[in-house]
């Protein structure tokens, strides 16, 4: 009798030790879970480029192309040669 009891204690404490280890991954699970919602929330702000004019440069920091103002209006370039918009 002794052992039936010895041995039920000893699942017993086994079946314990298993439910807090599955109660600490659940625990982790879930602020995983909403953790990752609340991030997914949150939204960049949109973000504004002004300028003046926009040049397109080659790998060896030549200009290509460039988008600007010219007095009488918008100007883009290709190579050197101006053409108004």
């Amino acid at each position: 009798m002794d052992s039936d009891i010895t041995l039920l204690a000893e699942r017993l404490k086994r079946v314990e030790r298993q439910n807090g280890m599955l109660k600490a991954v659940g625990l982790i699970t879930l602020c995983t879970g909403v953790l990752m919602i609340v991030m997914g929330q949150s939204r960049p702000s949109p973000r504004v480029v002004e300028a003046e004019r926009f040049i397109v440069r080659d790998s060896k920091g030549d200009e290509k192309a460039s988008l600007g103002l010219a007095s009488d209006g918008a100007a883009l370039t290709a190579g050197s040669e101006w053409s108004t918009l």
